[in-house]
């Protein structure tokens, strides 16, 4: 029980004591304010609510006073306010009228004129054109059995060309070829199926080579020479295309395509007459030749004299006198 008591003796002296060190640290003045150096204290108008503020119960640090002005910044130039409108409240104001661009005279564009359609005479033949018909007889004239295969496939490409079927004629033409090369009927209508594709140079490549195949058959050759007349007639060689008008026309004169051709060309112009470069006297005497002046005579020389005819025969005086009887 004793040391019970002592215990809380001391318990409460230490209480007693902490109590009397907190009290006298709120009691206790604050420290002076010493003035800050070089700074001129700022006048502080009497405020009788601070006067009467208590003390600070703990030691503020002194206040160094700071320079806080702010720092002169750019003021952006004020914006223009619209004016207000005499708008009676209420009401909405009319809508302003936007002033129309001018319109300027822009010019007219040149129509661009379209290619003239090449028309293809392969497709519009004459009636009865040899090309046209059937190759039945040819088929039977032919020795080789390759031969006659061949001519066979070839005549069924004729009729797909009648179908107006470049295309499909090509392949089957490619097929009759690869049976026969040195076939003549393939490589015409190879041309032919060429030119209504309207690649002449292909179908001119094609038809040379018909040419040399049917150098024997006078009425093929004809009809080959006609097809190039009528292409390069039409790419502007007319006097090439007249040429070959002409020579289908000598072996085969039945030929009606080498006839309109011929007869549309017309004849070769006649060669231009050769101008004479010297016009002759008539009679065909040369002109005679004038004689030339004698040269000038040089300087300190005199001038030549001019001979004279004697008018009379002088009699010599050495002549002996006539003696008399």
């Amino acid at each position: 029980m004793k040391f019970a008591r002592t215990i809380l003796i001391v318990q409460a002296l230490m209480l007693l004591a902490a109590a009397l060190v907190v009290n006298s640290c709120y009691n206790a003045p604050p420290p002076p304010i010493a003035p800050a150096p070089q700074a001129t204290p700022p006048q502080v108008e009497e405020n009788p609510e601070a006067l009467e503020t208590p003390p600070a119960p703990w030691p503020v640090p002194s206040l160094i006073e700071e320079n806080i002005s702010p720092e002169a910044t750019s003021t952006p130039s004020p914006t223009d306010t619209p004016t207000a409108t005499d708008t009676p409240f209420g009401q909405t104001p009319a809508p302003t009228q936007t002033p129309s661009p001018t319109p300027t005279n822009s010019p007219t564009p040149t129509p661009t004129p379209e290619p003239t359609p090449q028309p293809d005479f392969s497709q519009s033949l004459p009636a009865g054109q040899l090309s046209d018909r059937p190759l039945e007889a040819d088929i039977n004239a032919a020795a080789l059995p390759t031969r006659k295969t061949s001519i066979r496939i070839a005549d069924r490409a004729r009729t797909e060309l009648l179908k107006h079927d470049p295309d499909e004629a090509i392949r089957t033409l490619g097929r009759a070829l690869s049976i026969d090369a040195g076939n003549p009927y393939v490589y015409f209508y190879l041309g032919r199926a060429y030119l209504m594709k309207h690649n002449y140079q292909q179908a001119m490549t094609f038809w040379e080579r018909a040419a040399i195949g049917f150098a024997d058959s006078p009425q093929w050759l004809s009809e080959v020479l006609s097809f190039e007349g009528s292409v390069k007639e039409r790419l502007g060689d007319t006097d090439a295309a007249r040429n070959d008008f002409a020579r289908a026309l000598k072996l085969a004169p039945d030929n009606q395509l080498a006839k309109d051709g011929y007869t549309r060309l017309g004849p070769p112009p006649p060669p231009p007459e050769s101008e004479p470069t010297e016009a002759e006297p008539p009679g065909g005497e040369a002109p005679p030749e004038e004689a030339e002046p004698p040269p000038p005579p040089a300087e300190g020389e005199p001038p030549p004299a001019e001979e004279s005819m004697p008018s009379e025969v002088p009699t010599p005086s050495d002549a002996p006198p006539a003696t008399t009887n």
